[in-house]
């Protein structure tokens, strides 16, 4: 169970209760405007059942955590896979509401959330996979100490379109 605090936030596992801001947020057409179409309900709901079971880092599945503040409530997912054990390589991903967007609060969950995997899983590098034309999310990597590794071009799709995804990373060690 994940239970991390900040000045403001408090992240940690999510729980039964979180399933109606869970799936609003999921279907939010800003929230999900450079990552998918939204998906549906039954897609939504397989990620949060298997958000809600004990998590294993290195099983390859993501940990969801739940961002959020005693002001505002349920502010977002914020969360990171094992992508290479013995590389000790993790994948990380947020999404915030809008409502919660431009105001610190990725780069303070994300700042507690590697601090945590440095410290509890001897993570060496950490990487992000961003929508080229995401600038606000690149700035919260860069404010994370994150840099530009690359251009992966026409790396996912987005529905009907192919899209160029920034590579970011940062050396933990």
């Amino acid at each position: 169970m994940v239970c991390l605090s900040t000045s403001r936030l408090t992240l940690s596992s999510l729980v039964d209760s979180d399933w109606d801001d869970f799936l609003a947020m999921h279907q939010d057409s800003l929230v999900n405007h450079f990552v998918r179409a939204p998906d549906p309900v039954s897609r939504i709901r397989a990620k949060f059942i298997s958000g809600l079971q004990p998590w294993v880092y290195d099983s390859g599945e993501w940990v969801s955590v739940k961002i959020a503040s005693a002001e505002h409530g349920f502010m977002g997912v914020i969360g990171f896979f094992c992508e290479d054990n013995f590389s000790a390589r993790i994948q990380v991903g947020y999404m915030l509401h809008p409502a919660y967007q431009g105001q610190g609060f990725a780069t303070e969950a994300l700042t507690a959330i590697l601090d945590w995997a440095t410290t509890e899983f001897d993570v060496h590098k950490c990487i992000a996979y961003v929508h080229w034309q995401n600038l606000a999310s690149i700035r919260v990597l860069e404010k994370c100490g994150f840099k530009r590794e690359g251009l992966l071009q026409q790396n996912y799709r987005l529905g009907d379109a192919w899209v160029d995804e920034v590579l970011m990373g940062k050396v933990m060690a």
